[in-house]
């Protein structure tokens, strides 16, 4: 409610839209994959699904992996909050990040930091407290990725398209929230051990890593062509 007050006080207006039937056009789901739109947005929507398979991997399965890892069953729960810690921290500090680098690039680094995270607690034998700590960057990079995705979709569509984009890319990433801890499940039940199931869970976002660099290559072409274009 605080933020709503400031949000009153401090946004501007949005430009407002026709509501004729070239707005209607603008709005259908056909026009995110025009030719100038359609890699943009399919990209978008392999990052969200990949990054929320992840992160909600991360979110459902913690606990019972750390039991795996050593933890008291009283103990496991730490996990989550570390995660769930390190996700507020990177949707925090996504924010300078996203404004010094632009949101491509800032989802580059963190799905990359995520990555990293992820393999080193799968790979190596860790105390408590530092497996405790990589859970929490690999949360971070993740939380950062999942928020970062929809400010990439407002940044690529116009105004008539926005609603549209922003609300796909998120239902895809919901999708992946569905599908990533269903999938961790039955690893689970099937007896994989816990590292194997935290290591394989780097993986969709190593292609998420690639898919946001294609992303930022790929803004950043279309804004060279633009500048050419003005001269």
């Amino acid at each position: 409610m605080a933020l709503a007050i400031v949000m009153v006080w401090g946004l501007t207006e949005p430009p407002q839209v026709d509501g004729g039937a070239a707005a209607r056009a603008e709005s259908k789901v056909g026009r995110l994959f025009v030719a100038d739109l359609r890699t943009s947005t399919l990209l978008l929507w392999a990052f969200a699904f990949l990054v929320f398979v992840a992160a909600y991997i991360l979110t459902s399965w913690t606990p019972t992996m750390l039991i795996e890892y050593g933890f008291s069953a009283t103990e496991a729960p730490l996990g989550l909050a570390y995660v769930s810690l390190g996700g507020i921290l990177g949707g925090v500090l996504l924010i300078p990040l996203a404004a010094r680098l632009g949101v491509a690039r800032a989802l580059v680094l963190a799905t990359t930091f995520s990555v990293i995270c992820m393999v080193i607690a799968s790979r190596f034998e860790l105390g408590n407290m530092l497996l405790l700590l990589l859970l929490g960057g690999a949360g971070m990079g993740l939380y950062a990725s999942g928020i970062g995705q929809l400010a990439l979709a407002v940044s690529l569509y116009s105004i008539g398209t926005r609603t549209t984009g922003v609300g796909w890319a998120a239902a895809l990433g919901r999708i992946g929230s569905i599908v990533g801890p269903a999938i961790a499940g039955i690893l689970l039940a099937f007896s994989l051990p816990a590292r194997d199931i935290i290591f394989l869970t780097a993986l969709p976002v190593v292609v998420g890593v690639l898919c946001a660099t294609v992303l930022w290559r790929h803004k950043a072409g279309a804004r060279t062509g633009a500048d050419v274009v003005g001269r």
